[in-house]
């Protein structure tokens, strides 16, 4: 049996079509996410997961930060809302979620860290360019913005227009810290 089915059958969460990963390969990403933020002594605090799909990583940033954790999607595919709702409530899990996409529903300055995981490599260059506007934003000064994507898509952080603090990569991803000064 493969890792994506143990992964639905153990944990109750289905793959998001968007991502394109098995759920393992999301909650392996997310842990060294959060890994790398708790080296920036990012806890407690407002986050924001940017086409969250099943709200994998908002929900490991909820358990290992703490803080106020909001997951935005527009869930149209697997999962749907509901099931992701039901997956937040089966974990006993606070994430919000918020159904919209860009330009985000929130207010300027309203987040201090903000990440997008394996979603770039989704979007046309004009679809980027209106969420990246849209991070420099709600983020605050001093926030974080955390950008994980296929290593294919690694120019893209020359788009960000924030100034980069980390850089790794790992099996064919790459994550980047920026900070917003």
């Amino acid at each position: 049996m493969s890792s994506l089915f143990e992964s639905i059958k153990e944990n109750r969460i289905k793959p998001s079509k968007s991502k394109g990963v098995t759920v393992d390969e999301h909650y392996y990403y997310s842990k060294k996410i959060v890994s790398y933020l708790k080296d920036f002594n990012v806890s407690g605090i407002t986050f924001l997961e940017i086409r969250c799909g099943n709200c994998i990583l908002a929900m490991n940033s909820e358990t290992q930060l703490g803080g106020e954790v909001i997951g935005l999607d527009k869930w149209t595919e697997t999962p749907t809302d509901t099931e992701v709702k039901e997956y937040l409530v089966v974990s006993k899990s606070g994430v919000s979620m918020v159904e919209a996409l860009e330009p985000f529903p929130f207010r300027d300055s309203s987040f201090d860290v903000i990440y997008a995981l394996l979603v770039f490599y989704t979007m046309k260059r004009e679809q980027r360019e209106l969420m990246l506007s849209e991070v420099r934003r709600t983020l605050r000064s001093n926030g974080y913005f955390v950008l994980a994507d296929v290593y294919t898509m690694r120019k893209v952080r020359n788009e960000v227009g924030l100034k980069e603090v980390f850089y790794a990569q790992d099996q064919g991803v790459y994550v980047s810290i920026f900070r917003k000064p």
